[in-house]
């Protein structure tokens, strides 16, 4: 039983620092409704800190626990408003044999804000094989089913995933996943996501990017379908800082939603005891 606890210092952009809302008309059809301008969005440089702990449990041969408990709060100078954040899992992994896995993982979040406070739970259980795909390059292959609890509804899911460590020392990572329709509410219907992790000067140069589609919502009834798209990089840029810039564009069939906007951070490594 392995046991880590971390201290670390948060320094990132929100776009979103009170949970606000579009300062743009909502244009529905022939109506327009403009919004309360004490209830608009606010973006800025939020700082604040955060504290963790973790752990791995071996209780067989091939079979363990991991877990692990977080909670953060970032402040804003410019608003004096904060964005307070927990969040918790849990995962059993399971050596079946010849390296077949099987998975069970559950994580719950809740983000806290001026004006919103929202939760969003998973449960998923996967399948997975690890095997050589070349000469010293190791690959994982997985399946498996999620089940999304949001405030508003539930969703089944599928997982689809393909992770490689190449023998040029590259890692690579892609994701899909695929949703069932929910009636009536906003629900993701498919995402795929994509990682490459190289070496740039003898350091990690990680590069991601996403796409998603969701489907089914309905506003006083205008559909509401939406597609975002994410891309974003990752290097240290001295000692312990690691900085990240990035952008991510949302595409809504109600202009209300839409989103584009810059991500930006520092990451400093945790203190660890």
């Amino acid at each position: 039983h392995s046991v880590s606890k971390a201290l670390y210092p948060i320094l990132s952009y929100s776009d979103n620092i009170n949970g606000g809302n579009s300062p743009k008309p909502l244009v529905l059809g022939n109506l327009t409704f403009d919004g309360d301008e004490t209830l608009y969005r606010k973006e800025g440089v939020v700082a604040g800190f955060g504290a963790g702990v973790s752990g791995r449990y071996i209780h067989a041969e091939g079979k363990y626990f991991t877990y692990g408990v977080n909670a953060s709060y970032a402040h804003s100078p410019k608003y004096g408003l904060g964005i307070a954040t927990t969040s918790a899992n849990l995962s059993s992994i399971n050596h079946i044999k010849n390296w077949w896995f099987l998975n069970a993982h559950i994580n719950t979040s809740r983000v806290r804000k001026d004006i919103t406070d929202g939760t969003n739970s998973n449960l998923s259980l996967t399948s997975s094989k690890v095997y050589a795909s070349g000469e010293n390059t190791y690959s994982e292959a997985s399946f498996g089913v999620n089940r999304y609890f949001a405030e508003s509804y539930n969703q089944n899911q599928l997982l689809f995933g393909y992770k490689t460590i190449h023998a040029n020392r590259v890692y690579s990572a892609l994701n899909f996943t695929i949703g069932e329709s929910v009636e009536n509410q906003l629900a993701n219907k498919f995402a795929l996501s994509g990682q490459l992790t190289t070496r740039l000067a003898k350091k990690p140069l990680k590069l991601s990017a996403s796409y998603s589609q969701a489907d089914g919502g309905m506003l006083l009834g205008v559909a509401r379908d939406e597609t975002t798209i994410a891309v974003s990089a990752s290097y240290p840029i001295w000692k312990n800082l690691t900085a990240s810039v990035g952008y991510r564009r949302t595409d809504s069939t109600i202009d209300y939603f839409d989103v584009n906007t810059p991500t930006f951070g520092i990451q400093f490594a945790p203190l660890q005891f």
